[in-house]
């Protein structure tokens, strides 16, 4: 995996917020049909297309000996209660998320994840009657990310898993002339053909500039996404 799974149209991942090396174990983790990510506390990692930014110094993980199942047993938490964010390449369009937190048995106050702006658990409780709160919602990713942003300063949020289920290609995304998905050389050599008079059929909400036409700068734009710049 890296971060090329940027590239491409929407697919499904599965994650699980773990100890990579430890429980569970199996390998692969497989939940319901669905194939899980191991994903463990790590600091952004462009090769790897995923991670985290914030103060990661106190992170814990608790694998728990009862729960509904391998995910809600799994526990990732920040012991000092801070707030921090998690990153995980996707090219764009439109999923459907769900997230788990919470812990077997026990009372937590003030969970709190938002996911591309959209409110998961907004400083809701757990008690020992309502052990998980899980919640789905559909997002749109536009920058080839899907960011969640985790918790409430000095509050616990316990984090267990994360579905992501593509509903379908985002439309007009700026730069992708001929609705690939990607922004590459194609799309700056379509731009040089709409330049020089050729009749090619464009979507005008793919424009990087607002003007709602495509003319250089949507071949400079392109050609320097291709080039890596």
């Amino acid at each position: 995996m890296d971060h090329t799974r940027a590239e491409g149209v929407p697919g499904n991942y599965y994650i699980n917020f773990q100890d990579v090396t430890g429980e569970p174990s199996a390998d692969p983790l497989l939940v319901n049909g669905k194939t899980y990510i191991k994903i463990g506390w790590n600091e952004y990692d462009r090769g790897l297309g995923y991670g985290w930014f914030g103060d990661m110094a106190q992170v814990m993980y608790r694998y728990l000996s009862s729960g509904p199942n391998e995910l809600q047993k799994s526990i990732l938490y920040d012991d000092w209660g801070r707030q921090k964010t998690f990153e995980f390449d996707l090219p764009p369009g439109t999923y459907s998320v769900t997230v788990s937190v919470g812990w077997q048995g026990r009372t937590y106050s003030g969970h709190k994840i938002d996911i591309e702006g959209v409110s998961f658990i907004d400083d809701e409780d757990t008690t020992p009657s309502t052990s998980y709160l899980v919640r789905t919602y559909p997002v749109t990713i536009r920058d080839s990310k899907l960011t969640m942003d985790m918790g409430i300063f000095d509050q616990y949020t316990m984090l267990n898993y994360l579905d992501i289920e593509a509903l379908g290609p985002v439309a007009g995304k700026p730069g992708d002339l001929n609705g690939d998905c990607l922004v590459d050389l194609q799309d700056g050599l379509t731009a040089l053909y709409v330049l020089a008079g050729k009749d090619i059929s464009v979507d005008l909400s793919t424009d990087i500039n607002g003007d709602e036409s495509i003319g250089l700068a949507e071949a400079v734009f392109a050609l320097r996404q291709a080039a890596g710049n």
